[in-house]
């Protein structure tokens, strides 16, 4: 309801209320005009060629043992999150930095 004020809206003025049980679902309802907003990923909407508010940012942090840190498949998966082309991808999509990726944030042990 916060979201609505700020943009001039409430409750009583949207259309309808739908189940969606996931974001491409809620996208799917706005695009075909059975639903007015829902909450999803800046990605989502951009594949169905909607508009998007964002909320706020939100960190994905992965917490492991270290001997999972140097295993060869966990290291591809950062190399490949660092490539050009994932790069392009999180540019595309929008709302994506992936600036850090794969930094170590060492805690007291």
């Amino acid at each position: 309801m916060e979201m609505l004020g700020k943009h001039g809206l409430n409750v009583s003025s949207l259309k309808s209320e739908v189940t969606a049980l996931s974001e491409r679902e809620a996208a799917a309802a706005i695009a075909m005009d059975l639903a007015d907003v829902a909450p999803g990923a800046r990605s989502v909407a951009a594949e169905f060629g909607l508009g998007f508010i964002s909320f706020g940012w939100e960190s994905f942090d992965f917490v492991l043992p270290r001997p999972i840190w140097f295993r060869c498949l966990f290291q591809d998966l950062i190399a490949r999150l660092r490539t050009g082309q994932s790069l392009e991808l999180a540019d595309e999509l929008t709302g994506y930095d992936l600036t850090d990726c794969g930094q170590l944030l060492w805690g007291d042990d």
